[in-house]
């Protein structure tokens, strides 16, 4: 099966997702020119989410064919015109050795119909780690509580799971019985990180009306991760009242930085301009660049609600600052914990937390990240296809 020259890649609107399928394809590419890709939405109504980050629907372009199985709208056309284009997709996987990938159970319909096509195809049905990195302590525990005494187990795992890092192995044996295969963390891979510098050098980095972002040199940059106006459990206080003493306290303490404000796919853009709108003087760029393309041109981050891109910013040795007010039980360390987290929940104590970021920004604590990667294995479809290893 190694020989398998033809990648279905099946995606939603979860950007999680394609954040792990993406630099795979890439890096597949990477190293075997001649296997052709095929992105598959299983609905056009999940595009528009995804094309809004310009930096992840380039790179599905730039990498293989982009198309939706569904039209997103109701009716017996828009069946009719469904059923048409599995029923090709279908036709393709059986004529040839495909590579599927999806993060679903393969058990959904029309997934079950996929798999059997790439089956009967002499090819491999691949379920992939929805996440990047482990969970945390924090996360681990909340899944425990959540699967215990239940068979959460995918009724169809796949030929293979795949797992992006060796400590991903208790977070998803629950969900799994297939042969496993670790390929290592798609943020570090080869062909991923030239792409990012790609985008970099030719476009710079966009703001939401897609101009370029400047920056001043010498200024100083922070990067806000921004949720606001939705319901967070874990949250006493709402993540956008938070931000807006933080605004206030950047007033007061920084007022010459510069705010890259990168918004949840969630978030309601007209009440975040709406608050924006009340700090004319301060220097904000809303963007919806890659994480990781906003994090190389900050020295720190903010957040306030707990969120997996903690992680990127502890892979990319960089502090944390989270405003959040927790319930009791996760107050003092949140969902992500690391030494390079640092919690300021009162405005004076985002005004020290500032200070100490301009004024002696070397005393700001480094995060631990040897635990979030791991080195991919040297040919990626060999190891995919050929050698799973028993979880």
């Amino acid at each position: 099966m190694s020989s398998c020259k033809h990648m279905v890649i099946l995606l939603g609107a979860k950007l999680i997702g394609i954040d792990c399928a993406l630099p795979f394809a890439m890096q597949i590419k990477a190293e075997q020119p001649e296997v052709m890709v095929h992105f598959v939405f299983l609905s056009e109504k999940d595009m528009p989410t995804v094309r809004q980050n310009y930096v992840l629907w380039n790179g599905l372009l730039a990498v293989g064919q982009v198309s939706a199985l569904s039209p997103g709208r109701p009716g017996l056309a828009a069946r009719v015109l469904t059923a048409w284009r599995l029923l090709l997709l279908l036709g393709a996987m059986v004529c040839r050795p495909t590579v599927l990938l999806t993060y679903s159970d393969l058990a959904r319909f029309p997934l079950r119909w996929m798999a059997m096509a790439c089956r009967v195809g002499k090819g491999v049905a691949v379920v992939h780690a929805k996440a990047i990195y482990p969970f945390s302590k924090e996360l681990r525990e909340e899944q425990e509580k959540k699967t215990a005494g239940k068979d959460v187990a995918f009724q169809d795992s796949g030929d293979r799971f795949v797992l992006w890092h060796p400590g991903q192995v208790a977070d998803y044996s629950p969900f799994s019985r297939a042969p496993a295969t670790i390929l290592g963390t798609p943020r570090a891979y080869p062909s991923w990180l030239e792409y990012l510098a790609g985008i970099e050098a030719r476009d710079g980095m966009q703001d939401d009306l897609g101009q370029r972002v400047t920056i001043a040199p010498g200024q100083p940059v922070m990067a806000i991760f921004y949720t606001g106006w939705v319901t967070i459990p874990s949250l006493v206080i709402p993540a956008e009242q938070q931000f807006r003493l933080f605004f206030e306290a950047v007033r007061q303490e920084c007022p010459q930085a510069k705010l890259l404000i990168k918004p949840h796919p969630i978030c309601h853009q007209e009440k975040l301009k709406e608050q924006l709108s009340d700090f004319p003087d301060l220097d904000i760029a809303v963007t919806y660049a890659h994480p990781q393309i906003v994090l190389g041109r900050a020295t720190l981050s903010v957040f306030g609600n707990g969120s997996s891109v903690l992680d990127d910013v502890y892979a990319a040795g960089m502090t944390a600052l989270e405003i959040a007010v927790y319930h009791p039980g996760f107050e003092q360390t949140g969902l992500f914990d690391n030494p390079g987290r640092v919690s300021a929940v009162t405005q004076d104590e985002m005004r020290a937390a500032l200070r100490r970021w301009i004024d002696h920004p070397q005393t700001l604590p480094l995060p631990a990240r040897d635990h979030l990667l791991c080195a991919k294995p040297t040919n990626l479809m060999q190891a995919l296809v050929d050698g799973p290893q028993a979880i």
